[in-house]
This record gives structure tokens, sequence and C-alpha cells, in this order.
């Protein structure tokens, strides 16, 4: 029978198999919950093989730590390198992968080594490979397929040494059919994919990427800032709809750091939080049994604190304490009866 999942200070990973544990890391994707589960298992199946792997999910859903993890699963000896490729005009992108050598066109004055040599024999992660021009697409495959390619201007073959992970943010079968993949591409070497789930779907991991992303702060932000949640700000984060996944709940934990820190306290508190509950809206002439509900719901999931509820809900704080007082006098009239 599988063991309860309890939280604590420490972050925890499930047992991807009965006998395999993976260690516990910061660096090291939380996965409680069957969707992030399954990508953690593939990610230990493919790791090895000296084959390319496909990585898609949405934007900040966490492909770029994801690919992080394979290579360290994988014991290579050279180091991750991740490149967006939308960020690169289409023009340069052959010249950025494969380099160029002297005089190849106006400009070149000297030879420049390309991502794929600069990757060496370690991993080069290629995001947002979907933005590629298919005749740009046509060219990786060939040189994933043959382990040669040719520096722009060379007719000299060149042998490739790294591994490559392709990131995309759709389903690639979806980004085949709207002719944004190439379909040799994804036939031949893109089957090895893992499908990374959004934000939403993962929810019972919020609270441990909340911990991850707070324990990083002092390094990452600034020294000295709290060093915990107060239990009503881990409900909040755990209530609050991300839309830009992973990347989004990172920047709203430092930012309330930050806030706290300035207050000098070293506790996060629901008033640190800027967060959006898409589900707990107060309508100013709607029902009025639902209002109360979202009142009550948001005072729990704020501690009990009015001034806080009533700034999530956009009100003042005399409506929020009108709500709770007739609560008080509805439940006080039913105990009575």
């Amino acid at each position: 029978m599988q063991q309860p999942l309890i939280l604590d200070e420490r972050l925890t990973t499930p047992h991807l198999q009965p006998d395999r544990r993976p260690p516990r890391s910061a660096n090291e994707p939380v996965a409680l919950t069957p969707p992030m589960m399954d990508a953690v298992y593939l990610a230990h199946a493919f790791a090895e093989a000296d084959r390319p792997v496909l990585l898609y999910g949405e934007t900040g859903s966490g492909k770029t730590h994801f690919g992080e993890y394979i290579h360290r699963l994988s014991g290579r000896a050279g180091g991750f390198h991740p490149f967006s490729m939308g960020t690169e005009p289409p023009q340069l992108v052959a010249d950025k992968l494969f380099g160029h050598i002297e005089g190849a066109f106006t400009g070149a004055r000297r030879l420049r080594a390309g991502l794929i040599a600069t990757a060496g024999t370690g991993t080069l992660l290629l995001d947002d490979f979907q933005t590629l021009e298919l005749s740009v697409q046509k060219q990786v495959y060939q040189v994933l397929d043959r382990k040669v390619y040719f520096a722009v201007g060379s007719d000299r073959p060149v042998s490739m040494v790294c591994r490559v992970i392709l990131a995309m943010t759709e389903d690639p079968d979806m980004l085949m059919s709207k002719g944004l993949l190439e379909p040799d591409l994804r036939y031949r070497f893109a089957m090895n994919d893992i499908r990374i789930p959004p934000l939403r779907e993962r929810r019972p991991e919020i609270p441990y990427l909340a911990r991850q992303a707070l324990d990083a702060c002092p390094t990452n932000v600034a020294p000295g800032g709290p060093t915990k949640f107060h239990r009503a700000a881990l409900a909040l984060l755990c209530e609050a709809d991300y839309r830009g996944n992973v990347r989004q709940l990172i920047g709203v934990v430092e930012r309330a750091y930050l806030l706290a820190r300035a207050a000098g306290r070293d506790v996060i508190r629901p008033e640190d939080l800027k967060v959006d509950l898409p589900s707990l809206k107060y309508r100013q002439h709607g029902d009025r049994e639902e209002n109360r509900w979202v009142v009550e719901r948001m005072l729990a999931l704020t501690g009990g604190n009015v001034k806080a509820a009533a700034e999530r809900l956009g009100v003042n704080r005399k409506t929020i304490s009108a709500v709770r007082n007739s609560e008080v006098r509805r439940k006080g009239d039913s105990g009575s009866q």
C-alpha cells in the first residue's frame, strides 16, 4: 500500500519503482502527481540512451529544468547547454547551430563554432523548436540522422558528439498537423517524447515547489529574508491560478520574499502574495449566499485577515465584517432553534 504523503520542511519525491529511490535534491523535479511521476519515469528510461528526447509543455512548465535533470541522469561528461531558438532571426539559425568558416559570407572574418560544437560531449537543449522554419528543421533532422554536420560555407563534415533535447510548447502531433513540425523528425526521433504537465495538473506539488523557490531566494534574490510560509499563505498559493505555470509561482514567491524581508519578518504572510484566485469573486449584486461563501473561503485562506481578504476580493473591510457578522448571527439563530 502506498504511504501517504506528508508535507514537511523536506523536499520528497515518491519512489519511481519499488526498488529505486531518486536522490532528494533541490535540483530534482518534484513528482507527487501521476502526470509528473510519469514524466520522471520516462526521464529515467530515456536518460542513458544516446538518442534525442522531445519535451513538450506550456510556457513556464519547467522544460529547461527537466532537460537539465535528464542530462544529469545521463552521466554525460560535458555540460548542459540550453538555447531558445525563438530568440534568433530565421536567417541566422543555421549559423548559430552549425557555425561558419572564415569568408563564408560577408562579415564572416573568422571561424566561429556553432552550438553543436560548443556543447561538446554534453547535452544541447533547443527550446521553442517549433518556431524554426521547416527547412531548418529538415537540416536538424539530417544532422541527427547522420551524426555529422557542415559549418556554413564548408564542405568538410564534422562529427556531432553532443546529445540533443528538443523542447516545444505543444503536443508534437498537434504541431505536425499545423505544419509546424517536420514529419520525418517526428517519426524518426521524437517518439521519445515526454509531456511536462502544467501546474494546474500538479496542485499537490505546489507547496514543495514554493518551498524550493523560497530556499533559493537568499542566493537568487537577496540574503536575510523570510525562511518559511504562514499556513494561510501556503493555502493561498495552492488555490491560485498560474497561467505562467512554475515560472509564475517562482515569481510570486520571490516578490513575497522581498516584501516580507522589507518588513523585517521571517514569515511570508497572505498579504505578501500577489496571486489570482479566479474562482473567488465577490459580486456586488450577486447571490447573497454565494457571496457569503466567497467571503468565508477568502477569510479561511487569509488566516482570518479581514484587510487581506477585502483587498483580494476588491471590497472594503466593512463588507467583509458585515458578511462575517451576518454569518455569526445566522449560526446563532440556527443553534437556538
